[in-house]
């Protein structure tokens, strides 16, 4: 199992002692998809803040999504 994979299934659990901000940062631009409350949102994480997250789409619009909204991200 590689490392982004690994990291993947800790921020599936998100039961971690470290805050999901620093999980995600590892992740910063690799493609991700992310559950949301509203729906999926594909493309490549360009932004880790402290409670959202900056999806840029295939289509090269950004999609900002809040923490409290992410279900899963794989």
């Amino acid at each position: 199992m590689g490392k982004s994979e690994h990291l993947r299934q800790e921020i599936n659990l998100l039961r971690v002692t470290k805050p999901m901000s620093y999980l995600l940062k590892e992740l910063m631009l690799q493609s991700v998809t992310v559950q949301t409350s509203a729906g999926l949102v594909s493309g490549e994480l360009m932004i880790v803040g402290s409670d959202f997250i900056l999806v840029k789409e295939v289509s090269g619009e950004g999609v900002m999504i809040p923490m409290t909204s992410i279900e899963v991200i794989y």
